[in-house]
């Protein structure tokens, strides 16, 4: 009795070896690799190194357009090429979560000082929008925002408190996201802390004179008023800083303020000061 392999061998078609056929397989497979390599490949992540100027952020997620400190704002703001400018503060248990304390005392429906509430009572809290006809926007905590947007975005985080920066900066390292992460802040303690921890800075407030004289700025973010002149923004640049201007109400204050070698703005309306056409 023919063995198996007998058996498949006599069973088998004899001719020539398809070898045009066998290649024309492999170079098949060897693009479909490429083309999965290529979308299974995270994206790079953006970094605060990677900016060019002009950059914008938008203030509170952008308050002027979408409900401020919502996770929604935040996934717009990235969605179109502009920096979440989010502010951090902490519930009563800890927990790190994007809001200000009185723009959520404004909010219908929010039970009590955000600081004192829980995480559910957090949660539960709608957040109207500034404009008639959308939804409200729904509450996020930092590690809430963190984990949707990753490394897409760099993130300017307004912080007050030297304990919400270590909870906020411990969250941003489990992630591996410090070149991601910009502190502004107008305490001169956290600002300290925020650049011991290896991420950058904004400085938000006045500046000590021999800091601006003394060159004491280099590589730190400095935000200024929008009405900030020529010899304004020298000053802060003579001294090693980037200039960002606060709240620019127009495309044209922003140009100007470039002009002058600012780097960027935070603003409350991003699309006003930066047209999609013109990124």
């Amino acid at each position: 009795m023919p063995s198996f392999r007998e058996r498949r061998e006599s069973d088998s078609p004899r001719g020539p070896f398809p070898a045009p056929l066998i290649a024309a397989g492999i170079a098949v497979l060897a693009v479909a690799g490429v083309l999965l390599f290529n979308a299974l490949r995270p994206p790079a992540q953006l970094t605060v190194e990677s900016l060019t100027p002009p950059a914008v952020a938008a203030e509170h997620g952008g308050y002027d357009v979408f409900p401020p400190h919502s996770l929604e704002a935040f996934v717009e703001d990235a969605k179109f090429g502009y920096l979440p400018a989010p502010a951090l503060m902490s519930l009563a248990d800890g927990t790190v979560v994007v809001a200000d304390e009185e723009d959520f005392a404004a909010f219908p429906g929010t039970p009590g000082p955000v600081a004192e509430l829980t995480p559910e009572e957090f949660a539960g809290i709608e957040i109207p929008s500034p404009r008639p006809g959308p939804p409200p926007g729904q509450t996020t905590t930092w590690d809430g925002l963190l984990d949707e947007l990753g490394g897409a975005t760099v993130y300017v985080a307004r912080i007050d408190d030297a304990e919400v920066l270590a909870a906020a900066l411990d969250a941003v390292a489990e992630r591996e996201l410090e070149d991601s992460v910009i502190v502004r802040t107008e305490d001169a303690g956290v600002l300290q802390a925020a650049a011991e921890r290896g991420v950058a800075v904004m400085a938000a407030g006045t500046l000590p004179d021999s800091l601006l004289e003394g060159g004491g700025l280099e590589g730190v973010h400095a935000l200024i008023p929008a009405d900030a002149g020529a010899e304004q923004i020298g000053h802060y640049t003579g001294a090693g800083a980037q200039v960002w201007i606060s709240e620019p109400e127009t495309e044209a204050a922003l140009a100007e303020a470039a002009e002058h070698g600012a780097f960027g703005a935070v603003a409350g309306n991003p699309f006003t000061v930066l047209p999609q056409e013109t990124r």
